[in-house]
Protein backbone atom coordinates (compact mmCIF):
# COMPACT_ATOMS: atom_id res chain seq x y z
CA UNK A 1 0.00 0.00 0.00
CA UNK A 2 1.44 3.38 -1.09
CA UNK A 3 0.18 6.87 -0.13
CA UNK A 4 1.21 9.57 -2.66
CA UNK A 5 1.45 13.31 -2.05
CA UNK A 6 1.32 15.69 -5.06
CA UNK A 7 1.26 19.48 -5.32
CA UNK A 8 0.47 21.95 -8.09
CA UNK A 9 0.22 25.75 -8.49
CA UNK A 10 -2.89 27.78 -9.28
CA UNK A 11 -5.19 26.06 -6.88
CA UNK A 12 -6.10 22.76 -8.57
CA UNK A 13 -9.54 21.53 -7.72
CA UNK A 14 -9.21 17.88 -8.77
CA UNK A 15 -6.64 15.28 -9.59
CA UNK A 16 -6.52 12.38 -12.00
CA UNK A 17 -4.20 9.34 -11.57
CA UNK A 18 -3.27 6.90 -14.37
CA UNK A 19 -0.72 4.24 -15.41
CA UNK A 20 -1.28 2.41 -12.15
CA UNK A 21 -0.22 -1.01 -13.50
CA UNK A 22 -1.35 -3.66 -10.99
CA UNK A 23 -2.25 -0.93 -8.50
CA UNK A 24 -5.75 -0.01 -7.36
CA UNK A 25 -6.70 3.30 -5.73
CA UNK A 26 -8.44 2.46 -2.53
CA UNK A 27 -9.09 6.03 -1.35
CA UNK A 28 -8.51 9.66 -2.43
CA UNK A 29 -8.87 8.99 -6.13
CA UNK A 30 -9.53 12.73 -6.95
CA UNK A 31 -7.17 14.13 -4.34
CA UNK A 32 -3.51 14.96 -4.32
CA UNK A 33 -2.90 12.16 -1.77
CA UNK A 34 -4.41 8.93 -3.05
CA UNK A 35 -3.86 5.53 -1.39
CA UNK A 36 -2.87 2.85 -3.89
CA UNK A 37 -2.68 -0.90 -3.23
CA UNK A 38 -0.29 -2.85 -5.47
CA UNK A 39 -0.50 -6.58 -6.09
CA UNK A 40 3.24 -7.13 -6.54
CA UNK A 41 6.58 -5.78 -5.49
CA UNK A 42 8.91 -3.94 -7.81
CA UNK A 43 9.49 -0.51 -9.49
CA UNK A 44 6.30 1.48 -10.19
CA UNK A 45 5.60 4.68 -12.19
CA UNK A 46 2.27 6.53 -11.98
CA UNK A 47 1.01 9.65 -13.78
CA UNK A 48 -0.85 12.59 -12.18
CA UNK A 49 -2.88 15.39 -13.86
CA UNK A 50 -4.31 18.44 -12.01
CA UNK A 51 -7.42 20.50 -13.00
CA UNK A 52 -8.63 23.93 -11.68
CA UNK A 53 -11.63 24.94 -13.83
CA UNK A 54 -9.48 26.99 -16.16
CA UNK A 55 -7.58 24.11 -17.56
CA UNK A 56 -5.67 20.90 -17.03
CA UNK A 57 -2.00 20.60 -16.25
CA UNK A 58 0.46 18.66 -18.23
CA UNK A 59 0.82 15.11 -16.97
CA UNK A 60 3.59 14.48 -14.45
CA UNK A 61 5.01 11.15 -13.27
CA UNK A 62 6.24 9.73 -10.00
CA UNK A 63 8.51 6.66 -9.78
CA UNK A 64 9.05 4.50 -6.69
CA UNK A 65 9.65 0.92 -5.65
CA UNK A 66 7.09 -1.20 -3.87
CA UNK A 67 8.18 -3.97 -1.46
CA UNK A 68 5.32 -6.24 -0.42
CA UNK A 69 6.10 -8.41 2.59
CA UNK A 70 5.03 -12.05 2.10
CA UNK A 71 2.34 -13.40 4.45
CA UNK A 72 3.59 -15.11 7.60
CA UNK A 73 3.96 -18.87 7.34
CA UNK A 74 1.50 -21.07 9.27
CA UNK A 75 2.23 -24.62 10.46
CA UNK A 76 -1.06 -26.47 10.11
CA UNK A 77 0.22 -29.86 11.34
CA UNK A 78 3.29 -31.98 12.08
CA UNK A 79 2.90 -35.54 10.84
CA UNK A 80 4.81 -38.75 11.58
CA UNK A 81 4.39 -42.43 12.34
CA UNK A 82 6.66 -44.49 14.62
CA UNK A 83 8.01 -47.92 13.74
CA UNK A 84 10.39 -49.34 16.35
CA UNK A 85 11.83 -45.92 17.15
CA UNK A 86 12.09 -44.63 13.56
CA UNK A 87 9.75 -41.70 12.85
CA UNK A 88 9.68 -40.15 9.34
CA UNK A 89 8.36 -36.58 9.74
CA UNK A 90 6.63 -34.04 7.53
CA UNK A 91 4.74 -30.78 8.07
CA UNK A 92 1.76 -29.11 6.45
CA UNK A 93 2.88 -25.47 6.12
CA UNK A 94 0.94 -22.64 4.51
CA UNK A 95 2.58 -19.60 2.85
CA UNK A 96 5.79 -21.15 1.64
CA UNK A 97 8.65 -21.04 0.76
CA UNK A 98 10.19 -21.30 4.19
CA UNK A 99 13.23 -22.78 5.90
CA UNK A 100 12.83 -25.57 8.45
CA UNK A 101 14.43 -26.01 11.85
CA UNK A 102 13.57 -29.17 13.85
CA UNK A 103 14.37 -29.98 17.48
CA UNK A 104 13.45 -32.86 19.79
CA UNK A 105 13.51 -33.84 23.46
CA UNK A 106 15.30 -37.09 22.58
CA UNK A 107 16.81 -38.99 19.69
CA UNK A 108 18.46 -37.58 16.59
CA UNK A 109 17.49 -36.36 13.12
CA UNK A 110 19.11 -37.39 9.88
CA UNK A 111 18.75 -33.68 8.92
CA UNK A 112 17.35 -31.04 11.26
CA UNK A 113 16.81 -28.57 8.37
CA UNK A 114 14.98 -30.84 5.95
CA UNK A 115 11.28 -30.50 5.16
CA UNK A 116 10.97 -34.26 5.72
CA UNK A 117 13.54 -35.44 8.27
CA UNK A 118 13.59 -38.80 10.06
CA UNK A 119 13.84 -38.94 13.85
CA UNK A 120 15.47 -42.03 15.40
CA UNK A 121 15.19 -42.88 19.11
CA UNK A 122 16.65 -45.85 20.98
CA UNK A 123 14.36 -46.17 24.00
CA UNK A 124 10.63 -46.32 24.58
CA UNK A 125 9.00 -43.14 25.88
CA UNK A 126 7.38 -39.82 24.94
CA UNK A 127 9.24 -37.44 22.62
CA UNK A 128 8.25 -33.88 21.75
CA UNK A 129 9.20 -32.69 18.27
CA UNK A 130 9.27 -28.92 17.64
CA UNK A 131 9.36 -27.24 14.22
CA UNK A 132 10.13 -23.59 13.48
CA UNK A 133 9.63 -22.21 9.95
CA UNK A 134 10.98 -18.89 8.65
CA UNK A 135 10.14 -17.08 5.41
CA UNK A 136 13.22 -14.86 5.55
CA UNK A 137 11.13 -11.67 5.68
CA UNK A 138 10.49 -11.70 9.40
CA UNK A 139 7.61 -14.16 9.31
CA UNK A 140 7.98 -17.29 11.49
CA UNK A 141 5.82 -19.93 13.10
CA UNK A 142 6.53 -22.65 15.67
CA UNK A 143 4.57 -25.80 16.51
CA UNK A 144 5.18 -28.98 18.52
CA UNK A 145 3.92 -32.56 18.34
CA UNK A 146 4.17 -35.37 20.91
CA UNK A 147 5.10 -38.88 19.74
CA UNK A 148 4.87 -41.97 21.92
CA UNK A 149 7.33 -44.80 21.23
CA UNK A 150 6.50 -48.13 22.83
CA UNK A 151 7.52 -50.83 20.38
CA UNK A 152 11.30 -50.89 20.79
CA UNK A 153 12.37 -54.37 21.93
CA UNK A 154 15.34 -54.09 24.28
CA UNK A 155 17.27 -57.40 24.49
CA UNK A 156 18.04 -58.89 27.87
CA UNK A 157 21.66 -58.82 29.03
CA UNK A 158 23.49 -62.17 28.89
CA UNK A 159 22.27 -64.78 31.38
CA UNK A 160 23.94 -65.15 34.77
CA UNK A 161 23.90 -68.41 36.77
CA UNK A 162 23.53 -67.35 40.40
CA UNK A 163 23.38 -70.76 42.06
CA UNK A 164 22.93 -74.50 41.47
CA UNK A 165 21.63 -76.50 44.43
CA UNK A 166 21.52 -80.32 44.21
CA UNK A 167 19.29 -82.01 46.83
CA UNK A 168 19.64 -85.77 47.24
CA UNK A 169 16.53 -87.82 47.81
CA UNK A 170 15.95 -91.50 48.43
CA UNK A 171 17.55 -94.25 46.36
CA UNK A 172 20.02 -92.03 44.56
CA UNK A 173 17.41 -89.59 43.18
CA UNK A 174 18.81 -86.04 43.08
CA UNK A 175 16.68 -82.94 42.40
CA UNK A 176 18.47 -79.77 41.29
CA UNK A 177 17.32 -76.17 41.55
CA UNK A 178 19.10 -73.50 39.46
CA UNK A 179 18.73 -69.74 39.94
CA UNK A 180 19.51 -67.88 36.70
CA UNK A 181 19.01 -64.17 35.96
CA UNK A 182 18.00 -62.36 32.74
CA UNK A 183 15.24 -64.63 31.42
CA UNK A 184 17.02 -67.74 30.11
CA UNK A 185 15.23 -69.45 27.22
CA UNK A 186 17.43 -72.53 26.74
CA UNK A 187 18.73 -74.99 29.37
CA UNK A 188 21.35 -77.67 28.72
CA UNK A 189 22.13 -79.99 31.63
CA UNK A 190 24.94 -82.53 31.27
CA UNK A 191 25.50 -85.21 33.93
CA UNK A 192 27.17 -88.09 32.07
CA UNK A 193 27.21 -90.50 35.03
CA UNK A 194 23.47 -90.28 35.73
CA UNK A 195 21.47 -93.41 35.02
CA UNK A 196 18.30 -91.48 34.09
CA UNK A 197 17.19 -87.85 33.95
CA UNK A 198 14.03 -85.80 33.58
CA UNK A 199 13.05 -82.12 33.41
CA UNK A 200 16.32 -81.10 31.76
CA UNK A 201 14.67 -78.38 29.64
CA UNK A 202 14.14 -76.16 32.70
CA UNK A 203 15.66 -75.03 35.98
CA UNK A 204 14.62 -78.06 38.09
CA UNK A 205 15.81 -81.37 36.61
CA UNK A 206 16.03 -84.73 38.38
CA UNK A 207 18.83 -87.29 38.01
CA UNK A 208 19.10 -90.83 39.32
CA UNK A 209 22.27 -92.72 40.25
CA UNK A 210 22.93 -96.37 41.08
CA UNK A 211 25.75 -96.04 43.60
CA UNK A 212 27.47 -93.69 45.98
CA UNK A 213 29.98 -91.17 44.70
CA UNK A 214 30.73 -87.60 43.68
CA UNK A 215 29.42 -86.82 40.20
CA UNK A 216 30.25 -83.78 38.08
CA UNK A 217 27.68 -81.99 35.92
CA UNK A 218 27.55 -78.87 33.75
CA UNK A 219 24.73 -76.39 33.15
CA UNK A 220 24.71 -74.12 30.07
CA UNK A 221 21.96 -71.52 29.63
CA UNK A 222 21.25 -68.95 26.93
CA UNK A 223 18.71 -66.21 26.24
CA UNK A 224 19.66 -65.04 22.75
CA UNK A 225 22.24 -62.54 23.98
CA UNK A 226 25.86 -63.67 23.89
CA UNK A 227 27.70 -65.02 25.71
CA UNK A 228 25.93 -68.06 27.13
CA UNK A 229 26.45 -68.81 30.83
CA UNK A 230 28.05 -72.07 31.95
CA UNK A 231 28.79 -73.49 35.39
CA UNK A 232 30.09 -76.83 36.67
CA UNK A 233 28.63 -78.41 39.81
CA UNK A 234 29.14 -81.53 41.93
CA UNK A 235 26.50 -84.00 43.08
CA UNK A 236 27.32 -86.12 46.15
CA UNK A 237 25.36 -89.37 46.34
CA UNK A 238 25.48 -91.43 49.53
CA UNK A 239 23.37 -93.99 51.34
CA UNK A 240 23.56 -96.99 49.06
CA UNK A 241 24.42 -100.25 50.95
CA UNK A 242 28.00 -101.45 50.65
CA UNK A 243 28.45 -103.92 47.81
CA UNK A 244 28.87 -107.54 48.86
CA UNK A 245 32.45 -108.87 48.99
CA UNK A 246 33.57 -111.03 46.10
CA UNK A 247 33.46 -114.79 46.68
CA UNK A 248 36.53 -116.99 47.07
CA UNK A 249 36.88 -120.46 45.59
CA UNK A 250 38.54 -123.48 47.23
CA UNK A 251 37.66 -127.09 47.94
CA UNK A 252 38.82 -130.32 49.52
CA UNK A 253 38.98 -133.73 47.85
CA UNK A 254 38.32 -137.08 49.55
CA UNK A 255 39.37 -140.44 48.01
CA UNK A 256 39.43 -144.03 49.29
CA UNK A 257 42.30 -146.44 48.51
CA UNK A 258 41.23 -149.05 45.99
CA UNK A 259 38.34 -146.83 44.75
CA UNK A 260 38.14 -144.47 41.78
CA UNK A 261 35.25 -142.48 43.31
CA UNK A 262 36.24 -139.08 44.67
CA UNK A 263 34.15 -136.66 46.71
CA UNK A 264 34.70 -132.85 46.66
CA UNK A 265 33.55 -130.28 49.23
CA UNK A 266 33.48 -126.52 48.60
CA UNK A 267 35.12 -124.59 51.44
CA UNK A 268 35.46 -121.12 49.91
CA UNK A 269 33.41 -118.04 50.89
CA UNK A 270 30.20 -116.83 49.26
CA UNK A 271 26.88 -115.15 49.87
CA UNK A 272 23.78 -117.18 50.67
CA UNK A 273 22.24 -118.58 47.53
CA UNK A 274 25.53 -118.71 45.61
CA UNK A 275 25.82 -121.06 42.61
CA UNK A 276 28.64 -123.61 42.85
CA UNK A 277 29.60 -125.48 39.67
CA UNK A 278 32.09 -128.33 39.27
CA UNK A 279 34.03 -129.62 36.26
CA UNK A 280 35.70 -133.04 36.38
CA UNK A 281 38.26 -133.88 33.64
CA UNK A 282 37.79 -137.56 32.73
CA UNK A 283 35.25 -138.15 35.47
CA UNK A 284 31.72 -139.49 35.43
CA UNK A 285 29.78 -137.32 35.61
CA UNK A 286 31.89 -134.66 33.97
CA UNK A 287 30.14 -131.80 35.84
CA UNK A 288 27.96 -131.15 38.85
CA UNK A 289 26.52 -128.39 41.05
CA UNK A 290 26.23 -127.90 44.78
CA UNK A 291 28.51 -127.48 47.74
CA UNK A 292 29.40 -131.19 47.60
CA UNK A 293 29.83 -133.35 44.47
CA UNK A 294 31.30 -136.71 43.47
CA UNK A 295 32.75 -138.17 40.29
CA UNK A 296 34.13 -141.58 39.32
CA UNK A 297 37.50 -141.56 37.57
CA UNK A 298 37.63 -145.08 36.19
CA UNK A 299 40.92 -145.70 34.39
CA UNK A 300 42.71 -142.89 36.19
CA UNK A 301 44.06 -145.02 38.99
CA UNK A 302 47.47 -143.89 40.14
CA UNK A 303 47.22 -140.57 38.22
CA UNK A 304 46.01 -137.06 38.95
CA UNK A 305 42.89 -135.53 37.47
CA UNK A 306 41.97 -131.83 37.00
CA UNK A 307 39.00 -130.61 39.03
CA UNK A 308 37.64 -127.05 38.81
CA UNK A 309 35.07 -125.33 41.02
CA UNK A 310 33.40 -122.00 40.14
CA UNK A 311 31.35 -119.99 42.65
CA UNK A 312 29.03 -117.11 41.59
CA UNK A 313 27.08 -114.77 43.90
CA UNK A 314 26.04 -111.04 43.96
CA UNK A 315 29.65 -110.10 44.74
CA UNK A 316 31.03 -111.69 41.56
CA UNK A 317 32.58 -115.04 40.73
CA UNK A 318 35.74 -117.00 41.56
CA UNK A 319 37.35 -120.21 40.24
CA UNK A 320 39.79 -122.69 41.71
CA UNK A 321 41.44 -125.73 40.02
CA UNK A 322 43.32 -128.61 41.62
CA UNK A 323 45.06 -131.70 40.33
CA UNK A 324 43.60 -134.45 42.49
CA UNK A 325 45.47 -137.79 42.77
CA UNK A 326 43.37 -140.94 42.31
CA UNK A 327 44.67 -143.86 44.42
CA UNK A 328 45.94 -146.98 42.57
Amino acid sequence: VVVLNASASNSPTSWSWSNLGDGTITSGANSSSPTISFASSGPKTVTATATNGVGTSAPDTASFTVNIAPPDPVINSINGSNTAGVIPLSANVANTPVTYSWSTTGGSFDSATSATPTLTVTANGDYTVTLTVDNGAGGTDTASQLFNVGDIVVPDPPPVINSISPVEGAAGVVSISANVSNNPTSWNWSVPAAATSSGTSGPNPTFTFTEDGDYTGTLTVSNGTAPDAQQTFTINVAGFPDPPPPPTASFTASTTPGSTLATFTFNGTSQPGATISWSFAGGTPGSATGATASSDFVGAEGTSVSVTVTVTDPGGSATATQNVPIPP
